[in-house]
């Protein structure tokens, strides 16, 4: 019996392994799990690389994806593979519970050969759980940064978007849409001036039900030369609200002078700033609404955020607000006053 303890004692995982054959195997496996996962890190690193919207296009056909409408493709695809997981995974478990006794009497016996040979089956055991926990936490990981609890939710690879003041050519932007794999989600004008609108009713007819956003103070001069109708019902938003898209915060700047209810889109470091602040310039007042006072104070409020920011006008070319700050005469002027 005392041997039989001090065997045991004396034993070390070293003492039961094959140490080529092991070590060997043991590379083979980590090498599966470095292959995939350099094969992510680079996909994820380089982008776009475009294989998420080829994909969405061989099987995204008609704003539908055909297998999610059989309710017997989503039961074996969908539910079955969580029944199934579940039950390798206590199978799993089972082995690995009965290994380590087969290992433990084993080394009570003194047969190296099968304790190494349990201790290679219990590493590869090992590392396949390793690698499904691994798949899991990835999978949680990304429902919780896209927001997307399954795949049937994603209606199309490239996610949600949001179109700022559509002009014009309803077709060509819905045409872009679906080039990039994009579904609609939200209108966002900066003010209801008709160079900004007329696309609204064109979009709005392709896709009903999009909400499209506009501040109240300009909703209430829409129906005339300068505001047209905007071609759909507008929902109101002001100084302060934060739309959201998907993941992404959008927050409303009031930045009323060009028109009473301009507003400036704040986007992380991006300004979309409508006909508020152009590069080295800024919006008209003379206009219906319009206010030279309201406008610089408008523009000062801006100079005066902190930090830089890509500024993207509804005009000319895009700038930062730290090239205003420097360059732009009314820029300069709104926060000196």
């Amino acid at each position: 019996m005392s041997s039989i303890f001090n065997l045991f004692r004396s034993s070390s995982a070293s003492d039961f392994s094959l140490p080529y054959a092991r070590k060997t195997a043991d590379w083979n496996i980590v090498l599966w799990l470095l292959v995939p996962a350099w094969l992510l890190f680079w996909l994820w690193t380089n982008p776009p690389h475009g294989f998420d919207l080829a994909f969405e296009h061989q099987f995204y056909v008609n704003n539908a994806w055909p297998l999610h409408a059989d309710g017997r493709i989503e039961f074996w695809l969908h539910f079955m593979p969580k029944v199934i997981s579940g039950v390798l995974f206590a199978c799993v478990l089972g082995a690995l519970t009965y290994l380590h006794q087969c290992r433990r009497a084993a080394v009570i016996l003194g047969d190296h050969e099968d304790a190494a040979h349990c201790n290679l089956i219990l590493s590869r055991l090992y590392y396949a759980v390793g690698a499904a926990l691994l798949c899991v936490g990835l999978l949680w990981w990304l429902k919780q940064s896209t927001g997307v609890s399954c795949p049937w939710s994603v209606t199309e690879f490239g996610g949600s978007a949001a179109v700022v003041d559509p002009g014009g050519e309803g077709a060509r932007i819905l045409a872009q849409l679906k080039a990039d794999g994009m579904e609609l989600k939200l209108i966002l004008l900066t003010h209801a001036h008709f160079d900004h609108t007329g696309g609204v009713a064109e979009l709005c007819a392709a896709l009903p039900g999009v909400p499209v956003y506009l501040h109240p103070a300009d909703a209430a001069l829409v129906g005339g030369d300068v505001f047209p109708a905007v071609g759909a019902e507008t929902t109101p938003y002001q100084d302060g609200d934060v739309v959201k898209l998907g993941k992404m915060d959008i927050e409303v700047l009031h930045t009323p002078g060009h028109t009473p209810g301009g507003v400036t889109l704040k986007v992380g470091d991006v300004l979309l700033t409508g006909d508020t602040l152009f590069q080295g310039s800024m919006g008209r007042t003379d206009f219906e609404g319009g206010s030279y006072a309201e406008i610089m104070a408008s523009l000062g409020r801006l100079g005066r955020l902190s930090g830089d920011y890509h500024v993207l006008p509804g005009h000319m070319g895009a700038s930062t607000l730290e090239q205003e700050r420097k360059t732009n005469y009314y820029l300069r002027e709104a926060m000196e006053g």
